[in-house]
């Protein structure tokens, strides 16, 4: 058993020591495989205390934060990439009407912007923040709800409304 588990973890040396960098076959793995990983790590740092080999588990713990750190990094990335392909709630062209004061328009240009929004974090008791992709939409206005002033018609305005 001990020495498969010896060879099991020279071999796992030798991947993380390659290129090292983006390219570590930490960032490879999938969740699972890397949950695997962990499992079989965490079972080394105890069989290293129960040793006494305070080197062996200090490295392995270290191993250990690293695939976690990937592990959570992942996650953002994949939370941010799922908010940037969130799709909008209208089209170019089509007619609506605000929510609020009532007035209708056309859809005539959408912009996607990253808003910093303050969240408060149940678990942690404390308030986080965080970017959020929202979209802005051009409206152009029906003729009824233009501004006039001094009698003069000053043309078509655009509203920036917020989705």
């Amino acid at each position: 058993q001990e020495i498969v588990d010896d060879q099991l973890s020279a071999s796992g040396d030798e991947s993380s020591s390659g290129d090292g960098g983006e390219g570590s076959s930490e960032q490879q793995l999938d969740d699972g495989d890397m949950v695997v990983k962990i499992l079989s790590l965490r079972t080394d740092l105890q069989r290293a205390i129960d040793g006494e080999d305070y080197v062996k588990a200090s490295q392995v713990r270290d191993a250990i934060l690293e695939i976690e750190g990937a592990m959570e990094e992942r996650r953002k990335k994949q939370a941010l990439a799922a908010e940037m392909k969130k799709e909008p709630k209208y089209n170019l062209g089509q007619c609506v009407v605000h929510w609020q004061d009532g007035w209708t328009g056309v859809i005539c240009g959408i912009q996607q912007e990253a808003e910093k929004v303050k969240r408060k974090d149940v678990e942690a008791k404390e308030t986080v923040e965080g970017v959020e992709m929202v979209y802005k939409y051009c409206v152009l206005p029906d003729v009824r709800y233009w501004p006039k002033a001094g009698g003069k018609d000053r043309g078509p305005c655009v509203a920036l409304v917020r989705e």
